[in-house]
């Protein structure tokens, strides 16, 4: 049993294919990790310097025939990459048709009625280019996966306030005066207090709408 601090660009997902365990849960899940479940309630967003306890990994035996051909198959959990696309009012892009690519790897899909892109990505891939096909004319995202901070530490909140639409950079003024101006634009889009400040409310409505 060992330890491993969380490094940039690292999840649960990828820490768990580093140390050759098929479930991440059973990383997750160890006692020894019941502090890290309290601090990051989401597996796949752990921020850089989090300590994840590395448990001794079971080894199964099968009785086999020899001087035979077997074939044992490992079954592993499909990591996504998804991306909700909403247009300047907030309105889901569906309808879309889109293309995913990473290591000489090309995927192909039509945005959902909610506007999501979703496709199934190796644990250990660091980023990928998302492009959508607008009739004709093309719009590129290239995308840092595994980057994304929790919610509750302030530049995970910026993170999902800026690819929300709400934060902008606006050199000349402070960051945190644009983090409070992004924080009161999105409460009072979405029905909540308008305070400018982090809140527990703010957290859940960023969560689930980030998510959705």
């Amino acid at each position: 049993m060992g330890t491993h601090s969380v490094m940039p660009g690292e999840c649960l997902e990828s820490i768990a294919h580093r140390y050759g365990f098929t479930d991440p849960r059973l990383i997750y899940d160890h006692p020894d990790n019941a502090a890290l479940r309290r601090a990051r309630p989401d597996p796949n967003v752990l921020l850089p310097g989090d300590e994840v306890v590395i448990p001794e990994r079971e080894v199964k035996w099968f009785d086999a025939a020899t001087e035979q051909r077997h074939r044992f198959v490992v079954r592993r959990r499909p990591v996504l990459l998804r991306m909700r696309m909403l247009d300047g009012a907030g309105n889901p892009r569906s309808g879309i048709p889109y293309r995913v690519e990473f290591q000489q790897t090309v995927l192909h899909g039509v945005t959902s009625a909610n506007g999501i892109v979703e496709q199934p990505v190796p644990a250990w891939v660091p980023q990928a280019r998302v492009t959508l096909d607008c009739e004709g004319a093309e719009e590129r995202y290239d995308v840092a996966l595994g980057y994304l901070d929790p919610v509750t530490h302030e530049e995970g909140l910026r993170q999902r306030l800026k690819a929300l639409g709400y934060y902008v950079e606006a050199p000349g003024i402070p960051e945190d005066v644009r983090l409070r101006h992004a924080i009161y634009a999105y409460e009072h889009a979405n029905d909540l207090p308008a305070t400018g400040y982090p809140n527990s409310d703010l957290y859940e409505k960023l969560v689930e709408h980030y998510c959705s």
